[in-house]
């Protein structure tokens, strides 16, 4: 009896461990990417769909500002070469992801748009 109860306690161990080092290695970023950090706007869109810019701040907040004037708030993670959004769009809350180009310049949109920082 005592021999099982000592396997799942390291087996429950184990577990968090694995938890808390995935969790620490999916880190926002935020502070450390000054490239990202200020004004982009859609430079490129395949779609025709509204312009808006992208206004990321160094806390891992962001602001939409749409085209008809409007300020859609959000936050953004930083996963390798993956930019990760979550915006709150009234009721809804969106969830949004592009691929950081190598160069970080672009940041490009499953449909081929992509975002180009102000200067």
């Amino acid at each position: 009896m005592c021999n099982i109860t000592v396997k799942r306690s390291i087996t429950i161990y184990a577990c968090l461990i694995l938890a808390c080092l995935t969790a620490c290695s999916y880190t926002s970023g935020a502070k450390d990417a000054v490239w990202l950090h200020g004004v982009w706007e859609l430079t490129h869109n395949p779609d025709k769909d509204a312009a808006d810019n992208l206004l990321f701040k160094d806390d891992g907040t962001v602001v939409v500002h749409t085209e008809d004037g409007r300020e859609i708030p959000g936050k953004y993670l930083i996963d390798e070469n993956l930019l990760k959004m979550t915006l709150a769009t009234g009721r809804d809350v969106i969830d949004v992801e592009f691929t950081i180009s190598a160069d970080k310049s672009k940041l490009i949109y499953r449909n081929g748009a992509f975002y180009t920082k102000q200067k």
